[in-house]
Order: C-alpha cells, then sequence, then structure tokens
C-alpha cells in the first residue's frame, strides 16, 4: 500500500524539533546505517520508511533529484505540491550544488513555500543545510532547484492546517 502525503507530513511533523547529539548523530543516520553523515535527505528517506513507503536510500542530496529526473517525477516550473520533496541550493553558502532538501508542507504565497526539513536551522541564521535539528521552514521559491513528486495514494491532508498553524504561533528570531 502507498503513502497518502498526509502519512508522510504526519510523521514528519512528529519529528519538529528533534536536535542531532552530537553532530550528525541521530535517529536517522541510526536507522540508515550512516552515523555522522550529513542527514536533511536521510530524513526524509526515514519518514517514508516509518510509513512503509519507498524513497531512495542515499544521503547525497544530487542524487535524490536525479532519482526524481530518471523517474519523470521531476519539476522545476509551476510550484511545489503537499508532499513533494523539494531540493534548495542556498547561493553564498560555498556549495554551488543541490545541497538540501526538505517535504513541501504548502505554497504559502506565490513565492515562499513551507516545508519540514531534517538538519537545518531552527531561525533564518545559521547553516540551513547542516544546522542540527528538524524544523518547519518559509522558503523563498528563488532558492528551490526543482522537486520530484512522490506516487503518494490519493486522500486529504487535513495535516497541512495543523502545521501551518503550528508554525504560524512559533516565536520568529528578530534580525
Amino acid at each position: 500500500m502507498r503513502a497518502t502525503a498526509n502519512d508522510i507530513l504526519t510523521v514528519a511533523f512528529k519529528e519538529v524539533g528533534y536536535v542531532e547529539k552530537p553532530v550528525n548523530i541521530t535517529k536517522y543516520n541510526k536507522a540508515f546505517g550512516m552515523q555522522g553523515a550529513q542527514w536533511c535527505q536521510i530524513f526524509v528517506w526515514w519518514v517514508f520508511k516509518q510509513n512503509n513507503a519507498y524513497f531512495i536510500k542515499s544521503g547525497y542530496t544530487p542524487t535524490g533529484a536525479e532519482w526524481f529526473q530518471k523517474n519523470d517525477a521531476w519539476h522545476e516550473k509551476g510550484t511545489p505540491k503537499t508532499g513533494d520533496i523539494v531540493y534548495f541550493d542556498f547561493p553564498g553558502d560555498g556549495v554551488d550544488r543541490i545541497s538540501h532538501v526538505g517535504i513541501c508542507v504548502k505554497a504559502m504565497t506565490d513565492d515562499q513555500v513551507l516545508c519540514i526539513e531534517g538538519n537545518t536551522q531552527g531561525g533564518d541564521s545559521g547553516d540551513q543545510r547542516n544546522g542540527g535539528m528538524v524544523a518547519i521552514k518559509l522558503r523563498s521559491k528563488s532558492q528551490i532547484v526543482g522537486w520530484g513528486r512522490p506516487k503518494y495514494r490519493k486522500e486529504l491532508t487535513p495535516i497541512v492546517s495543523k502545521i501551518v498553524a503550528f508554525f504560524d504561533k512559533e516565536p520568529k528570531n528578530a534580525e
């Protein structure tokens, strides 16, 4: 049985606030079999695994993007949808390639997408691609390289409104 986007987001949302201890040592890496690795994509793999759903077993974000491309599930135009796997490049971070990934909760505006991400910072400052925690992030579409659309079983996604309400209540860093 395939998972729904709601199934995936429900598991991911329960992980919000999880912090690695120490650097890059996580329960996600333990399940993956590779402690010490950067874990944003490993987090996505783990979330799918909790739902008995397939996601490529690779900790390298460009490999994840390539997998969606090879399976005709890659998108670069338009806006990511709920449950899409969104790949990022953060200009100016010294890594000129896809270097981070998250699970799309929903498009909030024409230019902003809300995602649940592993191994990022809770605030807007600091290392966004190796920040050490699971957080809900509002990202500019200018940071998005593209996104993969998993083959979900169709169903409503009531968890989305709960995640958005939680995000809206979180204190934001004043910068």
